[in-house]
């Protein structure tokens, strides 16, 4: 079996591992890895780094020497609604997360409680694996748990440091040896990892593939494999000037045409492709219909999200709300019309919100005019702003501040942390 990847291993900042970044990049080099991942333990556990370590990741490049680094993060499961210790405002700019349970961070209950938290965790759309699912200190429902990450689309780990005989994880074999009799029933995919916290243990998966020989798991539910199908058709589709470069219409459809093994299942429930600014600001434009495709008051699909304990909205005396969604901790004391409010906005007095998005925490000032725009959380809109004329769908990015009087064409695009004159 070709190991070309690994996922999960640590460096010095993580208060105990033994190597620096270049060394453990320069030993996956050295071993073949076409893809490697540094995920550092997140800011709970006992000496490791702080929120502001994974927010400067921006500056780190994504490849070394013809191998693709990618920089991550190992979550810690704090409890059983499946909180972890990174916000997602840092963990959408992370390549990778994955989420696990340590004993410093997360007191077990019993097999019900953890399981509820792995499946609680699996929700968060930045956790793309769950490491080793196999400490017997925290015992789990393994079914439920492969249920869930087919249902969720995660990757379930096999941890090779788990399994060396310096563990300290009960008997992680015989976890596995259940967790991947689930995954070959239901078809679940899963990844080996090692787990490295010094560079000698860098790709070491031999354990891993024991366990996995074992149970005569096919390879192609192993995500380690092979990088090369996916990267090719994406490079074949990035040279074809009439693809519009779309995994569902393009690469996808490439592939079931070449005869390549593809998994997929049935979905009745409410669906909307928004792979563009327009199909997003569309989808949102949506839920005010008199009859949405989606009701989000549905107790049969309800939507589980982070509640920030906000206080109710507040309209004030003399402002205007017609038609729109507002969220909890919004203050609104200007006219809101056709419109998606997130939690924590506030409009000033004056103001004229129409046929826009605009997301937490966001402040709109005094006398400003915005019509059909996206506006991404913590923007700053000055006093006397015009954003937008209605005709296209104007967007600005994070974190920016629109100075007092500026305008923003219709249609623009306002990339994250810019200040607009």
């Amino acid at each position: 079996m070709k190991i070309v990847l690994d996922t999960h291993a640590h460096t010095i900042v993580s208060g105990h591992a033994y190597n620096t970044m270049n060394e453990m990049i320069a030993a996956a080099k050295s071993r073949g890895l076409e893809i490697y991942g540094i995920t550092e333990h997140a800011p709970r556990m006992n000496g490791s780094c702080t929120e502001m370590y994974f927010q400067n990741f921006r500056i780190l490049s994504r490849e070394k020497d013809g191998m693709t680094v990618l920089h991550g993060v190992e979550l810690n499961i704090l409890d059983a609604e499946g909180h972890v210790d990174l916000t997602e405002r840092v963990l959408a700019e992370m390549d990778i997360g994955i989420a696990s349970m340590h004993l410093p961070c997360y007191t077990s209950g019993g097999i019900v409680e953890n399981t509820k938290a792995y499946l609680n965790v699996m929700k968060n759309p930045y956790v793309n694996i769950i490491g080793h699912p196999d400490d017997a200190r925290f015992p789990i429902d393994y079914k439920e748990l492969v249920l869930g990450a087919k249902e969720h689309h995660v990757l379930l780990e096999v941890n090779n440091s788990s399994l060396l005989p310096t563990s300290y994880r009960g008997n992680p074999r015989e976890s596995y040896e259940k967790m991947l009799t689930y995954c070959k029933e239901y078809q679940v995919p899963v990844i080996m990892d090692s787990d490295a916290h010094a560079d000698n243990a860098v790709g070491n998966h031999s354990e891993a593939v024991n366990v996995l020989e074992s149970v005569d798991f096919p390879e192609e539910l192993i995500a380690n494999t092979s990088t090369e199908l996916i990267r090719q058709y994406l490079i074949d589709d990035g040279n074809d000037p009439e693809s519009e470069h779309d995994f569902g219409k393009n690469i996808i459809p490439r592939m079931l045409e070449d005869g390549r093994k593809m998994y997929a299942y049935s979905f009745d429930g409410y669906w909307r492709d928004v792979g563009t600014i327009d199909s997003l600001w569309e989808a949102n434009m949506e839920l005010l219909d008199e009859n949405p495709q989606i009701d989000l008051n549905d107790d049969k699909m309800r939507i589980y999200t982070r509640n920030f304990s906000l206080p109710p909205h507040f309209v004030a005396p003399g402002a205007s709300v017609k038609n729109s969604i507002l969220a909890d901790g919004c203050i609104i004391e200007g006219e809101v019309e056709n419109c998606v409010i997130h939690s924590g906005v506030k409009i000033g007095k004056g103001s004229v919100v129409k046929n826009s998005v605009i997301m937490k925490d966001t402040v709109v000032r005094t006398g400003c005019q915005i019509d059909k725009a996206l506006i991404d959380e913590e923007v700053v809109i000055e006093q006397g702003c015009k954003v937008g004329e209605g005709n296209n769908v104007t967007v600005i990015g994070y974190h920016c501040v629109a100075l007092e009087n500026a305008t923003v064409e219709d249609g623009a695009m306002i990339y994250p942390d810019t200040i607009l004159h």
